[in-house]
């Protein structure tokens, strides 16, 4: 039988999940073999393999992810609107750490993956935080005082901790920076946003979520 081995150069600009079965295509139609004939090997194609897996196992993992948190803050707090406002916060916390790579134009790779079911997990934590203390005080409080309820929750019981939690969570990420690997620098500079709109999100759309909710809820 007749073997042919074909030497394909990656260029630096390749993306990680590029589609190597282009070029496989493109080598046996150059000489005249069928794709079938052909067998691609290297770490290339192992990480564009491994790559279109991962993507394609977050299309049900992360929607399972949330429905799964969801119905942990539906058992604890017995309410269809702060577990509405909870997927919504966190949903906009993955969104804007994944609009990054989008905007920029970098392909996530295996180890940025983790980012978002990451980013969601800290999400949740700030969120049930904030609804624990929210159902606090609005057990304490009068109707008429309820409008002050997230102004308390902010200025005086939840935002100092919640914000050293964050910078410190947000140090540590930024440790990795140190790394000699490029992926491991991105994912540093991903989680360590990520950590950044989880906070803001939970402070800046959640706490006036609730603030309206202290007002029209009977």
């Amino acid at each position: 039988g007749l073997l042919l081995g074909v030497a394909i150069e990656r260029l630096p600009s390749t993306r990680d999940d590029y589609d190597w079965s282009v070029v496989l295509n493109q080598a046996a139609h150059n000489v005249g073999w069928q794709p079938e004939q052909f067998a691609m090997i290297g770490a290339p194609l192992i990480k564009a393999a491994s790559l279109r897996a991962i993507y394609q196992d977050y299309q049900w993992l992360i929607p399972v992810l949330a429905l799964m948190m969801a119905g942990f803050i539906w058992w604890e707090f017995q309410s269809f609107r702060l577990t509405l406002l909870t997927l919504s916060t966190m949903g906009l916390s993955v969104l804007s750490v994944l609009a990054i790579p989008a905007m920029l134009k970098l392909p996530l790779n295996a180890v940025t993956t983790i980012t978002p079911p990451l980013v969601l997990t800290i999400s949740l934590a700030y969120c049930a935080h904030l609804l624990t203390e929210f159902q606090r005080i609005l057990r304490t409080q009068q109707r008429d005082q309820r409008v002050f309820t997230a102004y308390q929750i902010l200025g005086q019981t939840m935002f100092w901790p919640m914000a050293i939690t964050g910078f410190t969570s947000i140090l540590g990420f930024l440790a990795l920076l140190f790394s000699d690997l490029a992926a491991i620098r991105q994912f540093a500079w991903l989680a360590s946003t990520g950590v950044l709109f989880a906070f803001g999100y939970a402070i800046g759309f959640l706490l006036p979520s609730l603030w309206l909710c202290a007002q029209f809820k009977p």
